[in-house]
């Protein structure tokens, strides 16, 4: 009988050893899908915080819009006042179809000083931005209003990457209106060994 006993035991033993792994497998299987279901909810909180971000830079960018437009439409020009408050953003601003449009067209009435304050912000994003629809015209327009010092700091940008910026659809445009603007032997030279 103490043989029978043992064998109880262990059929009890084995028994309960199939009863908690069957309910860890339930408890694994129920957690999964609630973890599942966590990880969509974050997944759409995620997705409206995404919504809202977007929502919420948009009215920015059109608030930012309109200050600049009523800004230019008062002054007439890009005042330093103007570039002081939207400094470290022109580079995002120029790639804008509505502002680089607007910039472009108070240049002639603008002091130099604060052209040549824009360029040197956005001085070591030249090339990059010649790739920009908008940007590239802004860049070109401002090449006409800078000195001979930030001529040749533009042309090198240029230089570096004249390849990419040659075949590409967009900033071929700027590459060969920059070509035609070389006026000093200096200028053709740097051009011609780029390429």
């Amino acid at each position: 009988r103490e043989g029978d006993f043992s064998i109880s035991y262990a059929t009890r033993d084995h028994s309960n050893s199939i009863i908690n792994e069957s309910s860890d497998k339930y408890y694994q299987h129920f957690f999964n899908g609630v973890n599942q279901k966590t990880k969509t909810a974050i997944s759409r909180v995620k997705t409206m915080e995404t919504k809202d971000k977007k929502k919420s830079k948009k009215l920015d960018e059109e608030k930012q819009l309109y200050e600049i437009k009523q800004c230019l439409l008062q002054q007439k020009c890009i005042t330093f006042q103007m570039y002081q408050k939207f400094k470290g953003n022109f580079a995002q601003l120029i790639s804008n179809q509505q502002t680089s449009r607007l910039f472009q067209y108070y240049f002639p009435q603008t002091k130099l000083e604060v052209i040549q304050l824009i360029f040197e912000e956005i001085q070591n994003d030249i090339s990059s931005l010649l790739f920009n629809p908008y940007a590239n015209y802004f860049c070109l327009k401002l090449l006409d209003y800078i000195n001979k010092k930030s001529q040749l700091t533009f042309i090198k940008s240029v230089c570096e990457n004249i390849d990419k910026l040659s075949i590409n659809k967009i900033s071929t445009f700027s590459v060969q209106c920059l070509i035609e603007h070389l006026t000093t032997f200096q200028e053709k030279i740097m051009v011609l060994n780029a390429i």
